[in-house]
């Protein structure tokens, strides 16, 4: 709890012994102390006048905190994580009827109930990924040069959205924000590199839901062409020019919404999602690691929402079996556990079985010395997917997993019997 000049935690949240505690958690309590730390300035410092827009404190808290456990930890090498962490759980509360906006209008919040619904994953998670996303529309420069005139100019005092927007020099941020902080939702952004035709549309899981709502929306993207340069893309600006050029280029695939800057899903025509799929089935480096787990993502819940085919979601797995990073095999085993919820007691959960465990063999394979050894990685991205290359393994019924664990259970049931009674 942050309160001013005195935070105070669960002793789970806080206290790290080296050797006892798990290597990973030590990520969670650094998380936890710089969410904290940060609301000493944002919460604190200069605080929002009402509950109805608690994403002031809580979404510039998380995206602090973001900076800040990269600052103290680099080793870490988790913002990527834990951005895309927000982002998923931001993006699946935020596509159902029942989601809000980031700032509602006051009277809507005036109940206790009301107020502690607002401390949800839309006001920290979606806050956090929408002021990334300004960062990225202003630069960082002019990002961080505009946070510390608002500490410095409401230091002290309370504030509504409105008045953050009127310290940045750019006349352009109170329109852009607008539709991302007073409606709920996100848009799906499809292209059709076929045609040159692109447009959004409002983003539910009920796809019988009419909505006109509509956001101001920028993106980069890149091509097989143009990596590692980017162009940026306005959905209604001139910044389409230079995509028509692309598009034009038969063979070349387009990918949007380079590194999820921007709060939106990405859908494609079936010739570019199968472009992109070989992209990485062949050279799958050629597509940036957060895109990587971003496509597995879109593609699964576009299924979800029966926009594409549950087959092309399906497919954007395929890769899996040559890759190493944490990200995308995170995104896959949570998608795909709907799926093993649906099927484990058809005739499809055999076969379903086999195809992870064809994926994850390799993966396996990689961690395999550590785990016997009983040692984890230094990389901290690398602990994570180690955890779930076991997880995989052991559950789709490879050998060498199911063999490894039933040891190590057995000598931790031999040596903890011998610790506490005696026994040899």
């Amino acid at each position: 709890m942050e309160n001013w000049g005195l935070i105070t935690y669960q002793e789970g949240a806080l206290l790290y012994e080296e050797g006892v505690s798990s290597l990973l958690h030590k990520e969670l309590i650094t998380s936890v102390i710089a969410h904290e730390l940060a609301h000493q300035w944002f919460g604190n410092q200069v605080t929002m006048k009402w509950w109805n827009e608690i994403w002031l404190n809580e979404g510039f808290a998380t995206y602090m905190s973001y900076l800040a456990v990269d600052h103290a930890e680099p080793s870490f090498q988790i913002t990527e994580k834990l951005i895309m962490d927000d982002l998923h759980t931001a993006f699946e509360e935020d596509a159902l009827l029942t989601s809000h906006p980031l700032s509602t209008p006051s009277d809507y919040v005036q109940t206790p109930g009301e107020i502690l619904g607002m401390f949800d994953a839309i006001s920290y998670s979606k806050g956090a990924m929408v002021l990334r996303m300004l960062e990225n529309y202003v630069g960082e420069d002019s990002f961080n040069n505009w946070i510390r005139e608002y500490l410095r100019v409401y230091q002290g005092r309370n504030v509504e959205q409105d008045d953050l927007w009127e310290l940045i020099q750019n006349d352009n941020v109170k329109s852009f924000m607008k539709s991302w902080t007073t409606q709920i939702g996100y848009p799906v952004i499809t292209i059709n590199t076929t045609t040159g035709e692109y447009y959004q549309k409002h983003f539910l899981y009920n796809s019988s839901v009419v909505s006109s709502l509509w956001w101001d929306i920028r993106l980069k993207f890149t091509t097989n062409i143009t990596l590692p340069k980017t162009e940026k893309m306005e959905l209604n600006g001139p910044g389409v020019k230079a995509m028509d050029e692309l598009i034009s280029k038969k063979g070349d695939w387009i990918l949007a919404n380079v590194n999820c800057t921007a709060y939106c899903r990405v859908n494609y025509n079936p010739e570019n999602w199968q472009r992109l799929l070989s992209q990485l089935e062949t050279n799958p480096d050629r597509i940036p690691l957060m895109n990587r787990a971003q496509l597995i993502d879109d593609a699964f819940n576009l299924a979800r929402a029966k926009l594409v085919n549950v087959t092309l979601a399906l497919n954007s797995t395929r890769f899996l079996r040559k890759e190493k990073a944490f990200l995308p095999w995170e995104s896959a085993v949570r998608n795909l556990g709907y799926f093993v919820l649906m099927f484990d007691r058809s005739e499809v959960y055999g076969p379903m079985q086999l195809y992870l465990r064809h994926q994850v063999e390799e993966l396996y394979n990689f961690f395999k010395n550590h785990t016997d050894n009983s040692t984890v990685p230094e990389n901290h991205s690398l602990q994570h997917n180690q955890i779930t290359a076991i997880e995989v393994a052991c559950f789709s019924g490879l050998l060498d997993c199911i063999e490894m664990a039933t040891a190590m259970f057995a000598d931790w049931m031999n040596t903890n019997a011998t610790n506490k009674y005696g026994l040899g």
